[in-house]
């Protein structure tokens, strides 16, 4: 329940601040963002990775269980989707545009690393 309740409330911001600022894509991101939401949260279960650390429910990345990076990489992409919502949304300078879609690609790419990391050691561990 604590790693549900902040994905959902900024899920649901999320959807308010689309269907307010942009009607035409508001739906189809929003079902989007209630997938990600799932995942982000399924990738956060503590049970995938019963050695690491938690705080506020949320597994933390550690070398003592290297499966927690499945969390922090369902994490990460969940802020890099978001950026993209926020540059749709909410950005009109075309430099903080460009910074953005910047840090849009850098967060995606981490989050994948972390998640392939998770992925390969839950293998391992199986």
């Amino acid at each position: 329940p604590a790693a549900v309740l902040p994905r959902v409330a900024a899920s649901g911001a999320v959807a308010a601040l689309l269907a307010a600022r942009a009607p035409e894509i508001a739906a189809p991101l929003t079902a989007y963002g209630v997938t990600l939401v799932r995942t982000s949260t399924l990738s956060a279960d503590p049970a995938l990775s019963p050695a690491s650390p938690l705080i506020a429910g949320f597994p933390v990345p550690s070398p003592a269980d290297p499966r927690s990076w499945l969390a922090a990489g369902g994490m990460v992409f969940a802020l890099s989707d978001g950026m993209i919502a926020v540059r749709r949304t909410l950005l009109r300078g075309e430099h903080a545009r460009r910074l953005t879609e910047g840090a849009i690609l850098a967060t995606y790419a981490l989050a994948q690393v972390m998640i392939v990391e998770g992925i390969l050691a839950v293998a391992h561990k199986n």
